[in-house]
């Protein structure tokens, strides 16, 4: 009954295979990654790893999934945002840790201005 219905608040209901195609909608597809949005005023400074992120994983389905939580605020680009969790997660499988190569950079940089 709700196939291919999308409900948006302040738009409604969507019908996302009438608006798009045939092609926008999958039969079935892989759960990889939750993106968590938080509302940033609710999330506690303190609890965010400021080089590397909030992470942790939930079970679904028996299945482990990593979750990222995103904190947000008014005024911030949803879309761009999510697609950069998603970027960076992707890198993350391959081995690349931007807060640790930030890391070593500024170690790498206060050895070589050691007097």
């Amino acid at each position: 009954m709700l196939e291919n219905f999308l409900e948006v608040r302040g738009l409604g209901v969507l019908n996302v295979k009438a608006m798009y195609g045939d092609s926008a909608i999958k039969n079935s597809k892989y759960l990889r990654l939750i993106i968590d949005l938080k509302d940033q005023a609710k999330v506690q400074a303190e609890d965010i790893d400021r080089l590397h992120g909030v992470r942790y994983t939930r079970v679904v389905l028996g299945l482990e999934i990593p979750v990222i939580t995103l904190p947000v605020a008014p005024g911030r680009n949803l879309a761009v945002m999510v697609e950069g969790a998603i970027r960076n997660h992707l890198l993350r499988l391959r081995g690349y840790y931007a807060g640790d190569d930030l890391a070593a950079r500024q170690r790498k940089q206060m050895q070589s201005e050691s007097p």
